[in-house]
């Protein structure tokens, strides 16, 4: 009943929220796309969350956990600029149809380090670079 709840209000929030369906997704590695137009940066806490859309090969560790064939994940990260950090607020799982497979939802998340070359530190590099975090 819980998961229900939770793709049920996630759903609803792409739904009617117009930052969702007036996305910007520009791309910052193959398959891995950022929402320009949804970014946030708070100056104070030097934190940005932004949302990514990772499209099928990206996330075979994601088909592995479902047992589904996913399509892409759309995840919205909180990336600490300052300590070179990054935490998955939400995640949500598509298949090949756009259709909602799974969807993970915890604010208070551990922070994880950006590994060097990962495939996360090209979301840090964008989300924290000067030009964006500007106020």
């Amino acid at each position: 009943m819980r998961k229900f709840i939770t793709i049920l209000f996630l759903a609803s929030c792409c739904c009617f929220n117009p930052i969702a369906q007036a996305a910007e997704w520009v791309e910052i590695s193959p398959n891995t796309y950022m929402d320009k137009s949804s970014y946030e940066y708070n100056s104070e806490t030097k934190i940005a969350r932004v949302w990514i859309k990772m499209i099928n090969s990206e996330h075979s560790e994601m088909e592995k956990i479902i047992g589904k064939e996913v399509g892409h994940l759309v995840a919205c990260e909180e990336l600490d600029c300052a300590r070179k950090q990054r935490r998955p607020i939400s995640i949500v799982a598509y298949d090949t149809q756009s259709k909602i497979l799974d969807s993970y939802d915890n604010p208070l998340s551990p922070w994880i380090n950006i590994v060097p070359n990962s495939r996360f530190e090209p979301w840090y590099q964008l989300a924290c670079d000067p030009k964006m975090t500007k106020d």
